[in-house]
């Protein structure tokens, strides 16, 4: 008998030993779980935008809570909005401009719109029933990896950390981590096909997944892998390139979407006086919470990436260090906490470790299921988050 209420019994293998292969009941367990954390993780969001945040004073000046689907269309949602309706621009102005932003995303939501769905609509819908698919593959992934217990850890935190807020609006978060799961959770169990199709629809969609590149490449000559494994890798970089080569055709310019970031932020590489204050505590200059929060995400997930670096299956600990490297060279502390969240990686090491501290572990869950509530609050209130 296990004691750990968040786990269950682990499933018995099937009559040719293959422990992956689940009868219907198996695969509606299996479904249950991820499910039920997207659900009442999803409900703590909704329920804290329009039941409560309308009841709260208002913050921002001139703005107000109403209720409707424009409460999902935050901040970047507008750019998105914006490539949808008119394409993409850029000009090297140093202003800000919409090639920035990755096309996948906004792709699906003009396939969707096509359709005579609203934006609002299309985008909310897209990025929940993506993060749905995320949970769901994550927990599969864990449970074939470890055990159950493991599985609905690591489920638990990528439902409820405070930052998963952003798969409910209008943000690329929900659909970043289902490709980026799907092509490590692929690439692990050597289905290369699978593999490089999504890593490609991810490097298409956000940077931060560049590094699945040489995370395939390292692991697949370290492992001394078939010919099909380097082709996939290879084949997971195709978005960006692809990418890549429409800036050059569309604006004379390959590395558009990196030039463009001048207008977000006043230059690329590690911004050591921000790191250097955040980790004095404030002693080199003003200390903030949110501050805490950064270095709580970032460097607090690189340590759990290597106090678990063992267990970790290869691809997913290359590619989390690669993502976690990128994200500090980034030149902007802005997003760090929520990028950081995307790295999937980072929630498997945290649910292994919250596996073996279970009354840790409760005490995060109720953390983040009240900063949860009170973010969505804050991102009601058009307050900026992350």
């Amino acid at each position: 008998m296990i004691n750990d209420p968040l786990a269950v019994e682990p499933l018995a293998e099937s009559p040719g030993g293959d422990s992956t292969r689940l009868s219907p009941s198996g695969w509606a367990r299996d479904l249950a779980f991820p499910a039920l954390m997207w659900l009442l993780s999803r409900m703590v969001v909704l329920v804290s935008m329009m039941a409560i945040a309308p009841t709260q004073p208002v913050i921002a000046p001139g703005e107000s809570v109403t209720l409707g689907w424009d409460l999902f269309s935050r901040w970047d949602s507008n750019w998105y909005h914006h490539i949808v309706q008119n394409g993409y621009d850029y000009a090297p102005d140093g202003g800000q401009h919409s090639i920035v932003f990755f096309p996948v995303f906004p792709f699906l939501i003009k396939g969707v719109v096509a359709l005579g769905v609203p934006f609002n609509i299309a985008g909310a819908l897209i990025n929940n029933l993506a993060f749905l698919g995320a949970l769901l593959l994550l927990y599969r992934w864990m449970k074939e990896r470890f055990d159950v217990s493991i599985a609905r850890w690591s489920t638990a935190i990528l439902a409820f950390c405070p930052y998963s807020l952003f798969n409910t609006i209008i943000y690329t978060e929900g659909l970043f981590l289902l490709l980026t799961t799907a092509s490590l959770w692929a690439f692990d169990r050597k289905r290369y096909g699978i593999a490089m199709v999504t890593g490609a629809l991810a490097t298409a969609t956000r940077i931060t997944a560049a590094p699945l590149l040489p995370a395939m490449l390292f692991v697949a000559w370290r492992e001394r892998r078939t010919p099909f494994a380097y082709v996939a890798a290879l084949g997971a970089s195709l978005g960006l390139l692809l990418f890549i080569g429409y800036c050059a055709v569309r604006f004379g310019e390959p590395l558009a979407f990196i030039k463009a970031q001048s207008g977000w932020r006043d230059s690329l590489g590690f911004d050591w006086q921000g790191w250097l204050s955040i980790l004095s505590f404030g002693a080199l200059g003003t200390p903030t919470w949110n501050g805490a929060t950064k270095a709580l995400m970032l460097l607090g997930g690189g340590f759990l990436l290597w106090k678990y670096r063992k267990p970790l299956p290869p691809v997913a600990l290359v590619y989390g260090a690669g993502a976690v490297l990128l994200i500090l060279l980034s030149g902007s502390l802005a997003s760090v906490e929520r990028y950081a969240y995307g790295v999937v990686t980072i929630s498997m090491a945290f649910g292994l470790f919250l596996a073996r501290h279970k009354r840790w572990g409760w005490a995060v869950m109720l953390y983040f299921g009240i900063t949860l509530g009170s973010l969505a609050i804050r991102i009601a209130q058009k307050l900026w988050v992350a």
